[in-house]
C-alpha cells in the first residue's frame, strides 16, 4: 500500500484500521543518527518508538544506555561523561529519556544577580538540554568547575552551531518505565490515528499582563520599573504579532487579561483570562498553543492579574493554568504542541514534578510536547517591532514550527537568538547581558525533537489494488493526485 502525505506537515494519513503506514523518510542532518539515551532497563519500552521513528523519519535509532555513557564517557561528573559519551556518538537528534533526577542536567551560571557570586544558586538556576550536543568544551574551558561564566556558554555553542547545521535535542522528563511506556503509547497515537475533529487546525492564544494597566511608568526614569510600560507589559502585544505567523486556515481562540498595549481603561469587563476560561479552552483540543504571561516562582503554572488595575500585590495574581490542570486535561489525544514563554514552568528539577511539565507525561491528554522556560526570562520588548528576549524566541519558534517541526524549530530559534545578542543591534548593559545568557538557557524542548506534527486537517487516500496487473518485475509509476487531479507531490 503507498500511502503520500499531502496538505499534512509531515504526519502518517489514516487508511484504515488495518492497514496503515507512515509518511515517506526525509532524510536527517548531518548525518541520520537518532540517539536515544535512557536507563537501559527502559530499553524495551523505548523500542516501538524508535523502530517507528526507522521506518519513517529518515534517521536511524540506536540506543545508548545511561550506564555506558556514565562508564565510557569522559568529564568530572555525570552530566560531563554523559555529554561525551552523546557527541562520540554525533548524532543528528538526540532524545533525552528522564527527568533530573534519572538523567543529569547541567546547571550554568549566569551571574544574573550581577555580584559575580559562584555560590549563590540564584544564579545558577538556568539547565539548558543543549549542553550534551554544543561546543568543543563542556562549557568550562578554565575548569574551575562553574559552567558558562565569562562567555563560555555563548562561545562554545555559536562555534558549534557554525561548524555544523547542529543536532536537534528533546527530552521526556520520565522518571519510570510506566511513565515512558505511557508517552511512547501516547506519540505513536498521536502519529498514527488521531481523532477526527477541527482540532487539527485550531490555534489558542493565552495573553497574560506583565504589570499593572492602569498605573502608568515613568517615561523619564527608564532604568526604574514605575509601572505599566507602553509595548512590554503585556503579552498581547506578542500574541498579536503571532497572529501574523498562524496560517488563515486555523481557527483562533484567544483568552486575554487587557486587549490594549497603550495602557489605561482597563476594567474587568474586557478582561476574559481566569483560571476557568484558560482550563476550558485547552480541553476544547487544539493544534497549536501559546501561553505568555507571568510563571510563579516555583515553577507550578501561569499566572493572570485580578487586581483593581492600579494595585500590585501578591495576590493581585492568580493562578490561570497550573501542573494539577495539566494532570487532570481533557483534551484526549486532540494534542497540542505548546509553547509557554513565562519563567520556571518548564524547570524539570522542580521536587514532585509541580510544574508544566505534567502537560507532556500526561498519559491521556494534555501536550504531545512543550517548550518553556527553566528559570527566569527577560521579555526584552521595551519599543515596538523590537524584541531581544523570549518574545523573540516565542515568535521565532512557531515561525519555524509550521516548516519544519518541533525539533529543528528549536534549534534555528536559539541559533537566531545566538545571531541576535552576539551582534552590536542591541543594548549590553551589563544586567541585560546576564539576561541575553539566562533567556537562551531558558527554553528546553519536552518531548521528541522529531515528533511529526499535525498542521492540517487529514485526507482520506483510496487505494485500488494492483493485484490483477502483471508487472513482470519492471518498476511501476503511481501518481496520486487531489479532487482536482492535481499531484500531491511532484
Amino acid at each position: 500500500m503507498l500511502v503520500v502525505l499531502g496538505t499534512l506537515a509531515a504526519t502518517p494519513v489514516s487508511v484504515g484500521a488495518e492497514d496503515r503506514q507512515g509518511p515517506e523518510p526525509v532524510p536527517g542532518p548531518q548525518g541520520n543518527l537518532y540517539l536515544v539515551v535512557a536507563p537501559e532497563g527502559w530499553e524495551s519500552f523505548l523500542q516501538p518508538l524508535m523502530d517507528w521513528r526507522d521506518r519513517t523519519s529518515g534517521y536511524t535509532s540506536r540506543f545508548l544506555s545511561l550506564e555506558d555513557s556514565f562508564a565510557n564517557g569522559v568529564g568530572r561528573d555525570n552530566a560531563a561523561r554523559l555529554r561525551s559519551s552523546i557527541r562520540d556518538a554525533e548524532p543528528a537528534a538526540v532524545l533525552l529519556v528522564g527527568d533530573s533526577e534519572v538523567l543529569p542536567v547541567r546547571r550554568v551560571f549566569t551571574d544574573i544577580l550581577l555580584d559575580g557570586n559562584t555560590s549563590d544558586p540564584l544564579n545558577f538556576r538556568w539547565t539548558d538540554d543543549y549542553y550534551v550536543v554544543g561546543g568543543e568544551s563542556d562549557w568550562d574551558r578554565d575548569g574551575d568547575g562553574v559552567y558558562g561564566e565569562d562567555g563560555e556558554v555563548f562561545e562554545e555553542i555559536a562555534g558549534a552551531f557554525a561548524a555544523g547545521e547542529g543536532a536537534l535535542v528533546g527530552r521526556v522528563p520520565a522518571s519510570s518505565e510506566l511513565e515512558v511506556e505511557r508517552f511512547v503509547n501516547k506519540l505513536l497515537a498521536y502519529e498514527t490515528s488521531p481523532p477526527p475533529g477541527d482540532w487539527f487546525t485550531s490555534a489558542l492564544l493565552v495573553s497574560g499582563l506583565m504589570d499593572v494597566p492602569n498605573h502608568l511608568d515613568n517615561p523619564y526614569t527608564p532604568d526604574l520599573d514605575g509601572g505599566y510600560e507602553l509595548f512590554s507589559d503585556n503579552s498581547y502585544e506578542s500574541h498579536s504579532k503571532l497572529q501574523d505567523i498562524i496560517p488563515d486556515r486555523f481557527e483562533r481562540t484567544w483568552i486575554y487579561d487587557y486587549p490594549r498595549l497603550d495602557g489605561g481603561q482597563w476594567n474587568r469587563s474586557i478582561d476574559i483570562m481566569d483560571h476557568e476560561s484558560v482550563v476550558s479552552a485547552f480541553d476544547m483540543g487544539h493544534s497549536m498553543v501559546a501561553m505568555n504571561g507571568h510563571g510563579y516562582i516555583d515553577g507550578s503554572g501561569l499566572a493572570h492579574y485580578n487586581g483593581s488595575g492600579y494595585s500590585n500585590y501578591w495576590w493581585d495574581w492568580q493562578g490561570a493554568y497550573d501542573y494539577a490542570d495539566a494532570d487532570n486535561a481533557s483534551n484526549g489525544g486532540r494534542l497540542p504542541w505548546v509553547y509557554v514563554a513565562a519563567c520556571y514552568v518548564g524547570d524539570i528539577t522542580v521536587r514532585d514534578d509541580r510544574t508544566l511539565e505534567r502537560l507532556v507525561m500526561n498519559p491521556d491528554g494534555g501536550a504531545i510536547g512543550m517548550v518553556a522556560g527553566n528559570g527566569e526570562n527577560y521579555k526584552g520588548e521595551s519599543i515596538a517591532n523590537a524584541s531581544y528576549g523570549n518574545w523573540f524566541l516565542e515568535r521565532h519558534f512557531w515561525t519555524y514550527y509550521l516548516k519544519d517541526g518541533p525539533g529543528k524549530a528549536m534549534l534555528e530559534t536559539k541559533r537566531d537568538y545566538l545571531a541576535l545578542i552576539s551582534s552590536d543591534d542591541i543594548p549590553h548593559k551589563p544586567l541585560y547581558d546576564a539576561y541575553y545568557v539566562a533567556d537562551y538557557l531558558s527554553p528546553n524542548l519536552l518531548g521528541d525533537p522529531l515528533t511529526r506534527v499535525w498542521t492540517d486537517v487529514p485526507d482520506t487516500l483510496r487505494v485500488s489494488s494492483f493485484r490483477d496487473d502483471e508487472v513482470s518485475g519492471e518498476a511501476v509509476l503511481v501518481t496520486v493526485v487531489d479532487g482536482s487531479d492535481a499531484p500531491l507531490r511532484d
